[in-house]
């Protein structure tokens, strides 16, 4: 699935004609593209397994550590750093500039076509329910959209899940209670 495909669907979805190109679009396609740019900003909000990792960042030649442009949000596990713009601040120095590179928690921008399937599926249904919601509101067709949506949301968070490896059994504050409660063990 790619941008071209989602943008087509979401046109043919209010009875417009596809595209060939995104390279020169109309007034409505252009709009089609920044809905979608949109919901998938939207859905990288929050870290996730596929934009979400350590990394250690840099000095520049300026003692400054310059965030990768696609940064959606960064965690120095000290509050006193924090990110402006594309760059990391200590707020209780009041300065940019640092003494050595940071150990972090990089969370980061994908183009839609770098996602994961589930997640383009997830952000393709929303854009397509959406843009119909708004350009055309055909009940009948928003109900079927909407169906597609929660399917497609189910499956990008049950992958969410199996990813994340979240379960009771590694859990370790979660294991000895339910040794307890349900094991029977003490």
């Amino acid at each position: 699935m790619n941008t071209l495909k989602v943008i087509n669907k979401m046109l043919t979805t209010i009875g417009e004609a596809p595209v060939n190109t995104l390279d020169d679009p109309d007034e409505l396609t252009a709009k089609a593209i920044s809905m979608l740019d949109y919901e998938t900003i939207v859905l990288q909000s929050s870290d996730l397994w596929f934009n979400h990792y350590p990394a250690v960042l840099p000095l520049d030649v300026n003692s400054e550590i310059v965030l990768p442009p696609n940064t959606v949000m960064v965690d120095a596990n000290n509050t006193s750093i924090i990110q402006r713009g594309l760059k990391l601040y200590n707020k209780y120095n009041n300065t940019y500039v640092f003494a050595t590179p940071l150990e972090v928690s990089l969370t980061v921008h994908l183009d839609f076509e770098e996602m994961p399937m589930t997640a383009r599926l997830y952000v393709a249904a929303t854009a397509v329910w959406l843009f119909e919601t708004q350009e055309q509101a055909d009940g009948s067709v928003s109900n079927i959209l909407r169906f597609n949506l929660e399917r497609a949301k189910n499956r990008f968070q049950d992958e969410n899940l199996q990813q994340q490896n979240q379960n009771i059994y590694r859990n370790a504050s979660v294991r000895p209670k339910y040794n307890r409660q349900i094991l029977g063990s003490y």
